[in-house]
């Protein structure tokens, strides 16, 4: 299987991520992120972008059971939705 890191993934933030998610990308968080399901929808090099760093063996967990859903590529645009909404002037 091929994966364009360009492509969209869903993730559950625990509370740590959420803090981080906030202070390093606001405006992920302000569009891509539903604060009522801490669910993150983001391209994977967004992701990888904002919690690469904070990721390592014994560090706290930023994502809720490690779990990363790749969302099929044929069901959204190539647009993430946050870039979508700013380029609406939202």
């Amino acid at each position: 299987m091929k994966f364009n890191i360009n492509e969209e993934v869903k993730c559950v933030l625990t509370d740590k991520g959420e803090k981080i998610l906030e202070t390093k990308n606001p405006i992920s968080y302000k569009y891509n992120y539903s604060q009522v399901r801490h669910e993150l929808t983001e391209q994977l090099w967004v992701l990888m972008n904002i919690f690469g760093g904070e990721l390592f063996n014994g560090g706290n967990q930023l994502i809720l059971n490690n779990i990363i859903e790749i969302t099929p590529p044929d069901s959204k645009p190539l647009v993430s939705s946050g870039v979508r909404q700013i380029l609406r002037g939202g």
